[in-house]
């Protein structure tokens, strides 16, 4: 018997095609077009479990007028394409929790590296418990006080990012890659004199909320360019500092305002790995801390230094999450 309300005619068939071919076109625009194009930034950049939430209702509604299987069939086509579009594996591992830095049997060298963009606050009493070693802030707001949790370590300060670590640092040339504050370039001097690179950035936001910003969409198109620009940009920054400094060991971590996986992401690969991919374990989202559901935070390494393990930290000062990976160098 038909529920209530409804008359015993079930909808078409196209509809469960329609929202298949949806599936099918956001999957392939997810894995291969992704941010690289104006159009492909403005769909992508949303996490799909959001795309998700758009389809569901039209499957629900299958189910409610009589036609289950077809209802069947369209949430099938929606979890297809949110499982191929979402960093799932890392919900598979298990999370490790190492020490304060410290060299093992091997000879390596342990460490922790945490990046937070902690919104202009002072959270260092949340962080202390932690036992980060280096530190990266973005917007980071005024340093810690001299007799407060994680007094002792270095705090150099470049008004938006900021770093705070136990190692000897001095401050390295840098330049502009995009609209927003130039990356922090730092040289690391970790026991034994083995020379870190630390770049510490916050990238410009998506083309799309810049122009739904401003309120002017002319302006969509050149903010996509100068996006997708500043990951080419920050790459030749990486690759000139690696040469000039004669060390291939590099950390590059802070807010991208990209969601890992994007195509845009690609200039870096040749230097460097995303160290969520490598050991994240849990979800990985650090956007927003109470909704986490784009992981724009992130790390990314020198094929020399290895993670041990990757944590995501739901922290009460920020509506970001905290990102923390214990590292080893051979």
């Amino acid at each position: 018997m038909p529920a209530a309300g409804f008359t015993s005619r079930q909808p078409s068939a196209g509809w469960v095609w329609v929202l298949a071919a949806v599936c099918a076109g956001l999957t392939v625009l997810y894995l291969c077009v992704s941010d690289l194009t104006v159009v492909g930034e403005c769909l992508t950049v949303w996490p799909s479990c959001l795309w998700a939430l758009v389809l569901a209702p039209r499957a629900l509604w299958l189910w409610m007028r009589g036609a289950r299987t077809q209802a069947a069939v369209a949430l099938a086509c929606i979890v297809a394409f949110v499982a191929s579009t979402t960093e799932l594996r890392s919900c598979f591992r298990r999370s490790l929790r190492g020490g304060a830095a410290s060299s093992d049997t091997s000879g390596g060298f342990r460490f922790r590296l945490m990046t937070w963009n902690v919104a202009g606050l002072a959270p260092f009493a949340e962080v202390a418990p932690l036992r980060p070693d280096v530190f990266f802030l973005q917007e980071s707001g005024r340093g810690p006080s001299s007799d407060g949790a994680l007094h002792g370590m270095n705090w150099l300060s470049a008004l938006d990012p900021a770093v705070l670590s136990r190692f000897p640092v001095r401050v390295l040339p840098t330049e502009r890659v995009g609209p927003w504050t130039e990356p922090q370039v730092l040289l690391a001097e970790l026991p034994g004199g083995r020379p870190l690179i630390l770049i510490n950035v916050r990238l410009v936001l998506p083309a799309v909320v810049i122009a739904v910003a401003a309120g002017d969409w002319r302006a969509l198109r050149p903010a996509h360019e100068e996006r997708i620009g500043q990951f080419t940009r920050l790459a030749a920054l990486v690759q000139r500092t690696i040469l000039e400094q004669g060390t291939r060991s590099v950390i590059l971590g802070g807010d991208f305002n990209c969601p890992g996986g994007m195509r845009s992401l690609d200039a870096l690969r040749p230097l460097l790995r995303d160290a969520w991919q490598d050991a994240g374990a849990g979800w990985g989202g650090t956007m927003t801390a109470e909704l986490p559901l784009a992981r724009i935070d992130q790390v990314w390494l020198s094929s020399d230094i290895e993670v041990l393990a990757g944590r995501v930290e739901a922290r009460g000062s920020s509506d970001h999450r905290a990102v923390t990976v214990d590292l080893r160098i051979p």
